[in-house]
């Protein structure tokens, strides 16, 4: 059996790990401690007095490298989601936990694919929260794959932003949105090989439709004058 590790940035969601190294392959327990920091959880030896049983008490941070190496390597586990580092327990005092999760009853998940139901479930809804705080210009970067933290972005005084990428040099101007809440981008490549692109995106930055010349490019403009002339604004011509 393969040992996995993984670096991904790390989803917030809490909980505790029983691993049961009794069938795992030698080294495995290191290798897992080394993947999701030692130094930064709590580590119960022999828990409740059974040997070769660890509990792992994580900060929110170290649950999804935990949950990943267990999934990986089919490692006999028992996951609480709800017990976690906020729940303070003393490193000498394990039997706390022990009758902590036998008078309240934590959610368990003790099986391989509902612990990658739960850790798919928690990366959709860190990524929705994330997603939320997103600006509109920075939703309109991802969907264009373009990295948003590769350039940087001015505000004008006729609310169109431009995005100017310091490596490549190519500057997408994003108009303000319309009374539809509509935004005309135009992507402008600074080379003589890639076309200009126009295109419309709805106030969540997914792409609606492109403008495509000869017809498309006089429609562009008029709706991304028209977004501008909405904040009162109109652009000077």
């Amino acid at each position: 059996m393969q040992i996995t590790q993984n670096n991904n940035k790390s989803p917030q969601f809490s909980g505790s790990f029983l691993i049961n190294y009794k069938k795992a392959i030698p080294g495995m327990r290191e290798a897992f401690e080394s993947a999701v920091g030692k130094p930064k959880v709590q580590v119960f030896d022999s828990f409740n007095g059974k040997e070769n049983q660890v509990m792992y008490v994580m900060k929110n941070s170290k649950d999804y490298d935990a949950a990943t190496f267990i999934q990986k390597n089919e490692l006999n586990f028992k996951y609480y989601p709800e017990v976690s580092t906020k729940l303070q327990f003393e490193l000498d005092k394990p039997q706390d936990i022990v009758a902590y999760i036998k008078t309240t009853k934590p959610k368990l998940i003790q099986k391989h694919h509902e612990l990658a139901e739960f850790i798919s479930k928690c990366r959709e809804n860190c990524r929705q929260v994330k997603d939320s705080h997103l600006s509109l210009v920075d939703k309109i970067l991802g969907s264009l794959h373009i990295d948003k933290n590769s350039g940087e972005k001015i505000k004008k005084s006729n609310a169109v932003t431009i995005f100017t990428d310091k490596e490549t040099g190519k500057k997408v101007f994003v108009s303000p949105k319309n009374h539809h809440g509509t935004s005309f981008v135009l992507v402008n490549p600074n080379n003589s090989y890639e076309d200009v692109s126009r295109y419309a995106f709805d106030d969540r930055g997914n792409l609606l439709r492109s403008f495509e010349p000869p017809n498309g490019l006089k429609i562009f403009m008029e709706k991304f004058n028209e977004a501008i002339k909405h904040q009162s604004n109109p652009v000077k011509k």
